[in-house]
């Protein structure tokens, strides 16, 4: 049944289409050009996760040059692969996603280094096993959580807006949120 006032099914007034409706891509390489963001996007999302415990273990520790640094190296990076990426090449989301994805996998390298100097590695499976299925649900939730929580209002935005916009303002909300990140963490 159509709704009342909104065009055709599927697209607002404008011809773009709305937002949660997702129609199938009529050319087999546009999805697996999609199915590949979405790797990188997953990959990325789980490389901060991994960096966030080194951040969280720097200030446990109270110790914030490493906790910046870790952060700073993080910020530049994304910041200049995106700038390089999508204004300079012109590769628009995936110059995104592997600006990201790069610079969560700096992060997490360079917590990664300033952490084992100090604690050493060594692995338990039965202890891996026993964490693991305690904290499982308590990551998908959160990643669930965070997923909604940051990324909600850029779906309004597009209902609204142009990409273009969405783009700029999740610039801006990234930016913000390391200034933040760095003043208060």
């Amino acid at each position: 049944m159509r709704q009342r006032g909104r065009g055709r099914e599927g697209h607002d007034r404008g011809g773009r289409r709305r937002v949660g409706d997702v129609a199938p891509a009529a050319d087999p390489h546009e999805e697996l050009r999609l199915l590949r963001e979405h790797v990188v996007a997953d990959r990325q999302l789980a490389l901060d996760a991994v960096g966030t415990i080194f951040l969280t273990l720097f200030r446990s520790q109270s110790k914030p040059y490493r906790y910046s640094w870790v952060n700073l190296a993080r910020f530049i990076t994304i910041l200049g692969l995106n700038v390089l990426l999508v204004g300079v090449l012109k590769q628009g989301v995936r110059g995104v996603l592997t600006g990201n994805l790069v610079g969560s996998a700096l992060g997490a390298l360079v917590g990664l280094s300033l952490c084992l100097k100090e604690i050493g590695f060594e692995f338990s499976r039965e202890r891996f096993r026993r964490l693991a299925a305690f904290g499982m649900p308590l990551v998908l939730s959160g990643i669930a959580l965070s997923f909604v929580m940051s990324n909600a209002d850029r779906y309004f935005l597009e209902a609204s807006g142009s990409l273009k916009e969405v783009g700029i303002y999740g610039l801006g909300y990234k930016v913000s949120y390391l200034v933040t990140a760095m003043l208060l963490g």
